[in-house]
């Protein structure tokens, strides 16, 4: 194998790699976004006694906050994919 096939596979591993790192880094920020929601109503209705009014209101900004995160994260994908195209 010569140097140039070597380092080849070593963009391609690095990629796949980077962009592993990328979408889990924004599933995993999409997903926090809702629970520290729902932790916040949690304990505010426990300190407020509401239960389960701050809880629901927290959850529905915070589902509201995920989905905005996702439809971003959607939108650059197709971006990115769009540019790719152009590309070519």
């Amino acid at each position: 194998m010569n140097s140039k096939q070597e380092k080849n596979e070593d963009e391609t591993i690095s990629s796949a790699l980077a962009t592993g790192l990328y979408w889990s880094h924004n599933i995993i920020s999409a997903t926090l976004e809702f629970v520290i929601f729902l932790v916040i109503g949690y304990f505010l209705d426990k300190y407020f006694s509401t239960s389960p009014w701050l809880l629901l209101v927290f959850g529905a900004i915070g589902m509201f906050a995920m989905f905005h995160r996702i439809l971003q994260i959607a939108k650059e994908a197709g971006e990115e994919h769009e540019s790719g195209k152009k590309d070519e």
